[in-house]
């Protein structure tokens, strides 16, 4: 390759070289250094068989220098396809060689390391969960312990509630009953007539007329022995019961298919079949002397009224009949007074206080035991009063006790 031109200064004094263009300057790169060469521009000078253009003519100045010719842009294209040819196959391989090695190396490098990361991550999650397990068992072993412990404090807390119950109920059984007195208990027992506690002399050989009598019964008759139908009378009375709360799986209705008498008892367990009989009784009274309409038909869709009593003993039935003979006694000796009759208690009343009860003593006899105070405010003194009780001792059967 031809060196640059260089031009003296006395050719540019010389006005004839003027007209000479100026020679293009071309830096060359370096040995050994990968510039940038210029792209290829395409090449109007036509091409040879030979391979080589043809010695271009160089006009040569007045110093006698040849100046270069237009064909060295071709020379220098021809160079860099040269260049590119050889590069494609010397440094770009080795390029593409090395950048695989690279490749290589950081995929080795990225899989050892996440082998190391999953390795730390596993030991640092199991070393965790061994801690937390370790301590969830220990708190799980406090608390079992404190189970156990809590079961003991707890079999020993009720070992002295029972210890407890038992002196409690000891003392409260010696306040009930002394040895100077007869069982206190038991005479309350006897007092409310419960026959689930019957006092120990009672037996099948004990006389009807001071039994026992059953708190679970109820007896119904009907007004003037009117014969009506059992089913007639059991929707009556069931309808009664409704009216308290009560279902019929609780009662049993006995008699015959047509009577004017008929039985009724509660079943279940004693206590709450006494309940339960109470309660109906009860709920038909309903104050100020009214009872509830008890109305059942017979065949003929006749309304005959009934009414329902509990049981009662030879004894409470003589008293009764006898309270009422009393009274009608007291009302033929006093016409214009009004005396009524108590049932449950035996007495007559007048003026809604009591005037006399009448005491059974045994079947055969039996007395009465006034009150003084309305008694003489009555006039039943003297003559009045010994009639009375001569005409009341006719009707017991015998003399009137004092």
């Amino acid at each position: 390759m031809d060196s640059p031109i260089t031009i003296d200064d006395s050719q540019l004094e010389d006005p004839d070289a003027s007209h000479l263009p100026a020679p293009p300057t071309q830096e060359l790169p370096s040995q050994g250094s990968l510039g940038t060469f210029p792209a290829a521009q395409p090449d109007s000078t036509p091409q040879f068989s030979g391979g080589l253009p043809p010695p271009a003519s160089a006009s040569r100045g007045r110093s006698g220098h040849s100046v270069p010719s237009p064909s060295t842009a071709s020379d220098v294209t021809d160079f860099d396809s040269l260049v590119a040819e050889a590069m494609k196959t010397t440094v770009l391989p080795l390029l593409d060689s090395q950048k695989a090695g690279i490749l290589e190396n950081v995929t080795a490098t990225l899989l050892n390391n996440n082998k190391i990361v999953g390795e730390q991550c596993q030991r640092i999650c199991t070393q965790a969960c061994t801690t937390a397990n370790e301590a969830i068992n220990q708190r799980l072993d406090n608390l079992e312990g404190a189970v156990t412990s809590i079961g003991e404090d707890t079999a020993k807390l009720q070992g002295k509630v029972d210890e407890l119950t038992d002196k409690l109920g000891k003392v409260l059984s010696s306040l009930g009953h002394s040895n100077s007195l007869p069982d206190l208990q038991q005479a309350a027992q006897n007092n409310l007539g419960n026959p689930s506690a019957a006092p120990p002399t009672q037996s099948v050989t004990t006389p009807l007329f001071h039994r026992t009598p059953d708190p679970t019964k109820l007896f119904a008759n009907t007004h003037n022995r009117a014969m009506v139908p059992l089913v007639s009378f059991n929707a009556a009375f069931e309808a009664l019961a409704a009216d308290c709360g009560q279902d019929p799986s609780l009662f049993e209705v006995t008699g015959d298919a047509l009577d004017n008498r008929f039985d009724i008892r509660y079943i279940g367990p004693r206590g709450a079949a006494t309940a339960a009989c109470l309660t109906l009784f009860q709920s038909l009274y309903l104050g100020r002397g009214k009872y509830k309409e008890t109305i059942c038909k017979d065949e003929r869709n006749i309304a005959h009224k009934f009414y329902i009593n509990p049981d009662r003993n030879g004894c409470q039935i003589r008293r009764e009949i006898l309270c009422k003979e009393l009274s009608k006694i007291l009302s033929a000796c006093l016409p214009r007074e009004k005396f009524f009759v108590q049932k449950t208690s035996g007495s007559v009343l007048y003026q809604r206080r009591v005037l006399a009860t009448v005491i059974v003593v045994d079947p055969m006899s039996a007395r009465i035991q006034w009150m003084p105070a309305p008694r003489i405010s009555l006039g039943l003194v003297d003559g009045v009063l010994a009639n009375v009780e001569t005409q009341f001792s006719d009707i017991v059967g015998g003399a009137n006790r004092p």
